[in-house]
């Protein structure tokens, strides 16, 4: 199966931007605005330990505004909060039914949000990283490849069960590139039949954090890719990917615009169709288009959009139009 959710009538690969906490429409708006080719997917996190006032308000009305924008929503469901006893993890929480009705209540919110427009279609990507250390769905939390695959294909058959529509949802399974991840990815892959997309993660933090330092795209994506393209032949995205401006304990941002470049012709090379890029300064700066501050004044090329001034990276757009093409 290939692309048949978010399938663009504009490019060949798809491109997509996780747009932050805050302000997040603004943001979406102020990418198209950017752009010299429209976005077609935004990524998503929801944690299912939200109130169920949180949960239905950012299906109904934040995914809703998505799709009424033109866009796909890359729905990230994290299973947190699903942990009900000291030696229950959420995976096994799933897995033992110990939390099928939370589980229902979701496929049915998505059910009812997907029936009421043939507009509506939506990317799903639950428990994503599982060969990484850092959640507790991970094979680093003590999830073994048996528990994490019958998890998948336990939740898969509760969405069927619900009557969540197969046409109008694409399962993403996803790993982080495998550097220093503790396990084999494809040991919790859960079958072609369970899976449309496979998803890669991975980011550049320079010398940002005390144990990291500058990697090419080359270093981060490469191995893994590779590894992907000789398992699968399912559509291979980049749901998130960043990078990092530090360089030797000082910002240099025409470091980070070569390498912006230098991913996406990477991506290209191994066949990668969708491109998502994480545009949130968390753990530090990943962001390339951003409203001006002190902060970030004066380091790359300040743009006046929808009647704001933002500090931009201005080689992703051209990177990302001649990659991912535009109309």
């Amino acid at each position: 199966m290939t692309k048949r959710v978010g399938q663009s009538d504009h490019s060949d690969v798809l491109l997509g931007v996780f747009p932050g906490e805050s302000e997040r429409l603004r943001t979406i708006r102020a990418f198209q605005a950017w752009l010299s080719r429209p976005l077609d997917v935004v990524t998503t996190f929801i944690r299912t330990d939200v109130p169920a006032s949180y949960r239905r308000e950012f299906v109904t009305r934040y995914l809703s505004a998505i799709v009424d924008a033109g866009l796909v929503p890359l729905l990230t469901w994290e299973p947190f909060g699903f942990e009900i006893s000291s030696d229950a993890s959420p995976v096994r929480s799933i897995n033992e039914g110990r939390v099928d009705d939370e589980i229902h209540q979701w496929a049915e919110l998505l059910r009812r949000w997907l029936s009421e427009s043939s507009d509506r279609t939506v990317i799903f990507r639950p428990a994503h990283e599982m060969n990484g250390t850092w959640y507790p769905w991970s094979a680093g939390h003590g999830t073994t490849p048996e528990e994490y695959t019958r998890m998948w294909r336990r939740l898969f058959e509760a969405f069927a069960d619900a009557g969540v529509p197969r046409e109008r949802v694409d399962w993403m399974w996803c790993i982080n590139v495998t550097d220093g991840t503790c396990v084999p990815p494809f040991e919790y892959f859960p079958g072609e039949q369970y899976v449309d997309w496979i998803g890669v993660d991975g980011y550049n933090f320079g010398d940002s954090q005390p144990w990291s330092s500058w990697q090419s795209p080359e270093a981060v994506f490469e191995q893994t890719l590779a590894a992907v393209n000789a398992e699968t032949n399912l559509p291979l995205a980049i749901p998130e990917t960043g990078c990092s401006s530090a360089y030797n304990s000082k910002r240099r941002p025409l470091r980070k615009s070569q390498w912006l470049v230098d991913a996406f012709e990477l991506f290209n090379e191994y066949g990668v169709e969708l491109v998502g890029w994480f545009n949130m300064s968390k753990e530090t700066d990943w962001t390339v288009l951003e409203p001006v501050s002190s902060d970030t004044a004066t380091i790359r090329k300040q743009i006046e959009l929808n009647g704001r001034q933002y500090d931009c990276y201005p080689r992703f757009n051209q990177v990302s139009a001649r990659i991912c093409g535009k109309d």
